[in-house]
């Protein structure tokens, strides 16, 4: 009986701590979310039927590497390799600068241009009402990427290593991976940096 007790303990304790996890993720996720839309929200309106909201614009990029093969899955390893990739040959990808320089759905430079906002001021922000490792984490690894180099080995193999597995099946925490291969590509093709 006593035995049953403490296994069926065990149980309870386990659920509860893998509850407590990913509603800390969803937690920290919802204020990220809540900081990137209302920064954009002003400009998003002077586009006539451009509701479309920051996590969805970064969808939709994502898809874009998918359809056109440059990421295999979602999974991190598939991040890592595109991504190494990326900031080793940023020549080889034109295709996605003209992608994200030819479509409307990425017109708000304050959206996907702006990564001061989307990458240190928002997790700045959250930090500053919750105590989070990834965030913080992943924020000190872009300002370091903002600041020198756009992008390199080591930042993709920090930035990868510092968020979870389980961070790492939300897009808000793909993001900075996203934007390490825009502004890589972005630093390589913009005609005044040829």
């Amino acid at each position: 009986m006593i035995r049953q007790f403490l296994n069926f303990f065990l149980i309870l304790v386990i659920i509860y701590t893998l509850y407590s996890c990913n509603n800390k993720v969803l937690n920290v996720s919802k204020k990220l979310e809540k900081c990137m839309n209302d920064g954009v929200k002003d400009k998003r309106y002077k586009w006539d039927n451009f509701n479309q909201n920051t996590e969805q614009t970064f969808l939709n990029f994502e898809s874009y590497l998918l359809i056109n093969g440059y990421l295999k899955s979602l999974k991190k390893e598939d991040y890592f390799k595109f991504l190494e990739d990326v900031v080793v040959h940023p020549e080889k990808y034109e295709n996605i600068y003209n992608h994200l320089f030819n479509h409307d759905q990425y017109l708000d430079s304050n959206i996907i241009f702006n990564p001061d906002y989307i990458l240190l001021y928002c997790p700045s922000n959250v930090l500053g009402k919750l105590k989070n490792d990834v965030v913080y984490n992943q924020m000190e690894v872009m300002q370091n990427v903002l600041e020198i180099s756009y992008g390199d080995k080591e930042s993709v193999v920090e930035l990868l290593e510092n968020t979870p597995e389980n961070y790492f099946q939300d897009i808000i925490f793909r993001i900075p991976v996203m934007y390490m291969a825009i502004l890589k590509v972005t630093q390589v093709h913009t005609p005044h940096s040829r």
